[in-house]
């Protein structure tokens, strides 16, 4: 049997001041000998959904200090990939027969595009959704490239707003 010296009043755990598990004498109130039931870690469980947290729960009218384990649930932050976003749209032939075509005919909002995509890179899309709404508007984008696009933008891991924003 494992024990353990816990103080009430500061929530306090001590580690036990002798080599074996025999009482402590001369204690003094209010701390007191605790038992420790462990349990082990669970088996079996999804680790790419789970991770495992320890717990520990003191019982003082048991006398026992319960530790064991809890499944928690894995957070993953996505983070955007503009970089390779923008690698896809430079190969991808859609984008360059739309990225040609506003070259020659609306040079402005061909620059809009090439810079906003670098803006978007750095946090701030809000130049590339309006030069992308704009020739959306006139027509220069077709349906298929719009969904597409958000297709992409998803794919890359893109924050929803502006997967939203290509809509």
């Amino acid at each position: 049997m494992t024990r353990i010296l816990y103080n009430p009043e500061t929530d306090t755990l001590i580690t036990w001041p002798r080599l074996d598990d025999s009482d402590v004498v001369g204690l003094q109130p209010p701390v007191v000998m605790l038992s420790i039931e462990q349990s082990e870690p669970p088996t079996g469980y999804d680790t790419t959904n789970y991770g495992l947290e320890r717990t520990q729960n003191v019982d003082l009218d048991l006398m026992v200090l319960q530790r064991g384990w809890m499944l928690v649930p894995v957070v993953t932050t996505k983070v955007p990939r503009w970089l390779q976003f923008g690698q896809a749209l430079a190969v991808d032939s859609a984008v360059n027969g739309l990225v040609a075509y506003a070259a020659t005919n609306a040079p402005v909002l061909h620059l809009m595009l090439g810079v906003g995509l670098g803006q978007a890179a750095q946090g701030d899309p809000t130049t590339f959704l309006a030069a992308w709404a704009n020739a959306v508007s006139v027509g220069m984008v077709p349906s298929e490239l719009v969904s597409q696009m958000q297709t992409l933008a998803t794919g890359f891991d893109l924050p929803a707003e502006f997967v939203a924003g290509l809509g």
